[in-house]
């Protein structure tokens, strides 16, 4: 027996990544799944459907209780057969990489590369 389960998207935060996906926050996203199955379990399908990883999930009932990754959907207050559950995600910011320009230090190399350049090779 499959559940469906609708995923309202409470919270949608993609860390200032553009992601190119259908899904916006305030959405509702069907998901079947088997009652037996765990809270990871299904963040792993939202995870495909919304492109955020599951450990930047995190599920709760509309009364903001939230789950945690080993318990069972069956035995989760809120969770049942076409019951609603909220999805909260946060992906943390994504630092740009500034590059900086290379220095003049062409003398410096040349120098080194002088001073280090040993014995010379053997002929042969």
């Amino acid at each position: 027996e499959q559940w469906v389960v609708k995923v309202k998207i409470e919270t949608l935060d993609r860390g200032g990544v553009k992601v190119k996906n259908m899904w916006d926050a305030g959405q509702v996203v069907s998901v079947q799944i088997e009652p037996h199955a765990t809270i990871n379990m299904l963040k792993q399908r939202i995870a495909l459907l919304v492109s955020a990883h599951t450990k930047h999930q995190r599920i709760t009932n509309e009364a903001g209780r939230e789950f945690g990754d080993i318990e069972k959907l069956a035995d989760c207050e809120g969770f049942e057969n076409n019951g609603t559950v909220l999805l909260h995600v946060e992906q943390p910011k994504v630092e740009e990489k500034v590059i900086e320009p290379l220095s003049d230090d062409e003398e410096i190399w040349a120098g080194a590369a002088d001073d280090d350049a040993g014995e010379p090779m053997p002929e042969g």
